[in-house]
């Protein structure tokens, strides 16, 4: 959902207060699939390709609470093609509601064709449509914010909790260059680190937004 050669021009992130107003924007039952994508993709750094094409069978939700095998279908350069990802409870509890219980966007049939029911999601293309409608509705329309820039989102809420190399792992950048690949080992732990990382970091800012007067519905699970 955006050209690779914006990505290093593009420097915008999701807020806090701007994140509020658009989950919020997304508790309609026609863009449920669009608020588990989006909680999926800030805290997990997600990109839209590897959600819309993650099966179930990739998630363990009993176990060690990672998601497995996602996959870059950009192959970038700069990126791994594959890597894992661990579960904050707000990201667990929206992938648990659309496996359970998949929203009316969900397994439509698109040219003839209807989305494998092994997927999360059920979407085969965009949700270009959902994504203008929410920003709009959440007055977020001037940020000129595209879905991939949910990805910077969750390295930058955690750049002083943690260390860099950890976050470059966790989000499947091969930079930090050679030595951080090569030459420090990525344990199961780092990613768990990173999960618990976000959630704080997501906790605090929530704290941080409603003193300053935006009340999300706490009934809504906007906040686990």
């Amino acid at each position: 959902m955006i050209k690779a050669s914006d990505r290093k021009k593009r420097n915008l992130f999701l807020t806090f207060s701007d994140e509020i107003k658009l989950l919020r924007a997304c508790e309609t039952e026609d863009r449920r699939h669009l608020r588990a994508l989006i909680i999926v993709a800030v805290d997990t750094g997600a990109r839209f390709g590897e959600l819309i094409h993650l099966k179930k069978a990739q998630i363990d939700f009993n176990g060690s609470g990672t998601i497995y095998g996602l996959l870059n279908y950009k192959n970038l350069g700069g990126d791994k093609q594959t890597r894992s990802a661990k579960m904050t409870p707000r990201v667990r509890e929206a992938l648990l509601d659309v496996i359970n219980n998949p929203p009316p966007k969900a397994f439509k049939v698109q040219r003839g064709k209807k989305p494998s029911e092994e997927l999360v999601f059920g979407i085969s293309n965009n949700v270009r449509t959902a994504w203008a409608g929410a920003l709009e509705d959440a007055g977020l329309t001037h940020l000129g914010l595209h879905f991939h820039d949910l990805r910077h989102t969750p390295g930058t809420r955690v750049k002083k909790m943690i260390d860099l190399v950890d976050i470059a792992n966790a989000l499947g950048h091969k930079d930090p260059k050679t030595t951080a690949q090569v030459y420090i080992n990525h344990t199961d732990q780092d990613l768990i680190d990173f999960a618990r990382a976000v959630e704080q970091a997501v906790e605090a800012g929530y704290k941080e937004a409603m003193s300053e007067d935006v009340k999300p519905d706490l009934e809504s699970g906007l906040i686990s």
